[in-house]
């Protein structure tokens, strides 16, 4: 991308120049759009009524990173209780652009049913800087 315009005119004096006040065109820097590619499948295995796997992973390429591979399960019981876990693998950064996230994410979830149905997920997410993140969330639902 380069920004192009009217703009981009300013007034100025040349300078070692006898010539007075006289529009410059000022020349930008041409640079590259970020742009990212993700793809994604996932898979639900019901062993009964009661107990579930869901399988996940997904692709990402951003030109502005290294690509990523992200896969993911998560066991439902009755849909009430959830064990979750994931993983992260990608190119491991030796330069100026290093990868935050680390390897392996685990978590779980309870949902109870009723009025108001009430969620609660706990993660822990590993992570290179600020330490290790516990994310906990609460939801009522009516």
């Amino acid at each position: 991308m380069k920004y192009d315009g009217p703009g981009l005119f300013v007034n100025a004096i040349a300078s070692g120049s006898s010539r007075g006040a006289t529009l410059y065109k000022v020349e930008p820097a041409q640079f590259d759009l970020p742009s990212v590619l993700e793809i994604g499948l996932s898979y639900r295995v019901s062993a009964d009524e009661h107990n579930s796997v869901d399988i996940g992973g997904t692709f990402q390429n951003n030109n502005y990173a290294y690509d990523e591979y992200r896969v993911g399960f998560e066991y439902g019981y009755d849909q009430m209780l959830f064990l979750r876990g994931g993983y992260l693998m990608g190119a491991a950064s030796t330069d100026a652009r290093p990868q935050i996230f680390q390897d392996f994410t685990v978590g779980a979830g309870v949902n109870i049913k009723g009025s108001p149905e009430i969620s609660f997920d706990y993660a822990y997410v590993p992570v290179k800087f600020f330490n290790n993140n516990h994310v906990i969330s609460v939801r009522v639902g009516f």
